[in-house]
């Protein structure tokens, strides 16, 4: 049954106020249900909400939610510059901000500053481990660039954050129409996005995004279109008009545009459940394919060709299992976020395994946790016993492990999403909690 909230009636005296409201009342509502809102709604109650609500309002709507903490109060400064960018202070945020909360994606600066997408923003944590709130602001999925800008990708849009040296973040929409969502390709501010599963920046500073294709098709009128290319080997039951959420679609920001991929015939490449894209040091895009493809594939993108690195594409519907040893064998569970390493191997972190998996010289190799997988009559879709276990990797539980980074000494960075933790596997080979770890906090919910 689904949690029931009461919002109690407020009298406003202005228009203002009562847009505040309704943009706390959203955040609220999300937080508790992880409900999702519709995206229109969102963007007009973010255009008119231009101050943050009183003390007061704030402490009832979070009482009505059923929501002790709530987020942080803090002022945002508008700027009065063109580009309407947003001006945000390390300084304006309390010390109970400076917490991590359902992480999802992280990233990392050239001074090897970790940064965190959390339900409530982004902070950054340091070398050293200090957590700081830099922004209230941050969709989806980050990702920072060589020249450490910081790039965040949700709710039909791009946004573009530039720190300063001061505790100061500007953030200005970088892509996508900022009114409607969608798939239609142009410039910067025309082109629309639908759902970014995942993104990656080149080395030269063009983006790359896993988009869902759900709104293409429908566009196109039907998946039997002449207009798309399915990916190779996808089974005739995923090519029929109720699985149009299956597929994804590769776009790419390049010198002012959007663009999405294109075979040589001119047909949108469509890409089963993508979960995860990187790019390796040839340039190749290497994407992970959740649910039913569970496989690691590459993409030439000089010739376009697709070809199997690891996992069984399609071969398992239902009841997943995990095989490591050769790829030609092995056999994947639900493959998430990956990232190539310094040695172009892949390493990518499994949604329900919780583990952490290198694909390298022929070989699908367990990095990283233990969590016992249940028989499948317990969930057909594949599950592991959640927990938080640091020490040896071998050993190491994971909670629905998410995005991942390497710092400069080799370190990988591991976003625990439902032990609200960032995990650090040394380069020696031990998991430790790199953020503090509150066992009351998280969700280990084993059946």
């Amino acid at each position: 049954m689904k949690k029931s909230i009461i919002i109690p009636v407020l009298i406003l005296s202005s228009f203002a106020a009562q847009a505040q409201v309704l943009k706390k009342i959203k955040n609220k509502m999300d937080q508790t249900i992880n409900g999702s809102v519709d995206k229109t709604v969102n963007k007009t109650i973010d255009k008119m909400v231009k101050k943050p609500l009183d003390n007061k309002t704030d402490q009832v709507l979070d009482k009505a939610a059923g929501n002790t903490t709530g987020n942080a109060n803090h002022t945002v400064t508008a700027s009065t510059a063109k580009d309407n960018g947003i001006i945000e202070k390390e300084s304006d945020f309390p010390p109970e901000s400076n917490v991590i909360n359902y992480p999802r994606s992280i990233t990392i600066d050239s001074k090897d500053n970790l940064y965190v997408k959390d339900r409530n923003g982004i902070v950054r944590v340091s070398p050293d481990g200090k957590i700081q709130r830099v922004s209230s602001y941050g969709d989806g999925l980050i990702m920072m660039d060589r020249n450490d800008i910081l790039y965040s990708s949700g709710s039909g849009t791009i946004k573009k954050f530039t720190f300063d040296n001061k505790g100061s973040v500007r953030i200005e929409h970088y892509a996508g129409d900022v009114n409607y969502s969608g798939t239609g390709d142009g410039t910067l501010q025309t082109a629309k996005f639908n759902t970014v599963n995942s993104m990656i920046i080149a080395e030269n500073g063009d983006i790359y995004l896993a988009d869902v294709a759900g709104k293409l098709i429908k566009e196109l009128g039907t998946v039997k279109s002449e207009q798309l290319a399915f990916e190779p080997d996808a089974p005739a039951k995923m090519k029929n008009e109720n699985s149009w959420e299956w597929w994804t679609i590769i776009r790419k920001v390049s010198n002012g545009k959007v663009t999405t991929l294109k075979n040589s015939k001119g047909q949108y490449m469509l890409f089963a459940n993508i979960s995860g894209i990187t790019l390796d040091k040839e340039g190749n895009l290497i994407y992970s394919g959740g649910g039913f493809s569970r496989a690691i594939r590459k993409l030439d993108l000089k010739t376009l060709q697709i070809s199997n690195v690891a996992g069984k594409p399609f071969k398992r519907e239902w009841n997943p299992v995990y095989v490591t040893g050769d790829t030609s064998k092995a056999e994947l569970f639900d493959p998430g976020f990956l990232l190539t390493d310094k040695n172009n191997h892949i390493v990518y972190s499994d949604n329900r395994s919780h583990r952490i998996t290198r694909v390298a010289t022929g070989k699908v190799i367990t990095m990283a946790g233990n969590n016992i997988i249940d028989p499948s009559s317990q969930n057909i879709g594949g599950r592991a016993q959640e927990g938080h276990k640091d020490g040896k990797a071998e050993l190491a539980l994971f909670n629905f492990p998410k995005g991942m980074v390497y710092d400069s000494k080799g370190n990988l960075y591991i976003v625990d999403s439902q032990n609200h933790v960032i995990r650090k596997l040394s380069a020696d080979g031990i998991v430790s909690s790199f953020t503090p770890f509150d066992r009351s906090k998280a969700h280990i919910a084993n059946y």
